[in-house]
């Protein structure tokens, strides 16, 4: 099962941070870099539980994964946007014209409980908006529907 309890979360926080550990500093700079940035941030939007959940409590992964969220969410965003809050006022405040078109949005849920994420081509204009903009969209979409603890057990 994918609940696990508060002392089970604990263990299995600690082998992910010895992950962490394992993984050379030079793999992990983005993620070096939000950490010493935005503490809190890393905490509040990339938290240990949220990658545990996504492998199954498989620590090795989920350190992997973490590691490679910052790495994208630094690419996809830069260094002047990637650690501000992930929030339209934050990370999205130059974007919210392309977010606004609904080309990606959460429409619901399946019969199984996931997220059900809608992606229109065509009103992905690359014409009316930069390709960076629909990307940072997409970005912010997968964050907020990735945040919600039940997508973290279930999927997308």
């Amino acid at each position: 099962a994918l609940q696990k309890s508060e002392d089970e979360n604990e263990s299995f926080i600690s082998r992910m941070e010895e992950e962490l550990d394992r993984i050379p500093l030079e793999e992990k700079t983005e993620y070096e870099e939000a950490l010493i940035r935005v503490p809190e941030l890393v905490e509040s939007e990339s938290n240990f539980l949220k990658f545990l959940r996504k492998h199954s409590f498989d620590a090795i992964a989920a350190a992997r994964n973490l590691v490679a969220y910052w790495e994208l969410r630094v690419k996809v965003f830069g260094r002047d946007r990637a650690f501000l809050p992930m929030t339209i006022r934050g990370a999205m405040q130059d974007d919210f014209d392309a977010l606004a078109t609904g080309f990606m949005q959460i429409i619901g849920t399946d019969a199984h409980g996931r997220a059900i994420i809608y992606h229109s081509k065509s009103k992905a204009n690359s014409r009316l908006h930069h390709r960076s903009s629909l990307l940072k969209t997409a970005f912010y979409i997968l964050h907020v529907a990735s945040s919600d603890p039940e997508n973290q057990r279930k999927g997308i």
